[in-house]
């Protein structure tokens, strides 16, 4: 693998760490990917591991298409929403999916999450909006998740 792809595994697993600690996921919840467009390959959890004990080698390489290119673990079950994003939208380098308990509810209810300090509004810049809440056994789920890129939201 290319420099720039172990970096990519090594930042992957030290977010899925901070993630953890940040509480923004319960036990093996979540999911991250960095994708490294000039090898064509994204950078992804292993599905089911608990990311106390994440390390860059337990990272799963992906080609955009969702074959393994390197890798020891099954990725993770949410990749073809990763890999759908990056194909869809270019200016996208990375996903963080957390499944914290707000913002979960959040999506179910379909209320866009306001930014209550201005810390927040003026990191964030207004509410953060929520994709439409879809279980990820159908079949059409990582089509009907994205937003059009020309929608101003940031994902």
């Amino acid at each position: 693998m290319s420099a720039a792809v172990e970096i990519a595994k090594e930042k992957v697993a030290e977010l899925g760490k901070k993630m953890l600690t940040s509480g923004l996921v319960a036990g093996t919840w979540g999911n991250i990917s960095a994708i490294v467009r000039e090898a064509g390959v994204v950078v992804i959890t292993p599905s089911g591991m608990d990311y106390t004990y994440l390390k860059s080698s337990d990272m799963v390489v992906l080609d955009l298409s969702g074959r393994i290119i390197d890798g020891n673990r099954r990725p993770s079950s949410e990749a073809p929403l990763h890999l759908a994003i990056y194909r869809a939208r270019e200016d996208v380098a990375g996903v963080v999916h957390t499944h914290s308990e707000v913002a979960s509810a959040f999506a179910v209810v379909r209320q866009p999450i306001q930014p209550v300090v201005e810390d927040a509004a003026m990191l964030v810049g207004g509410p953060v909006e929520v994709a439409q809440y879809a279980c990820r056994v159908r079949r059409n789920w990582p089509t009907t998740s994205l937003p059009p890129s020309d929608s101003g939201l940031p994902y």
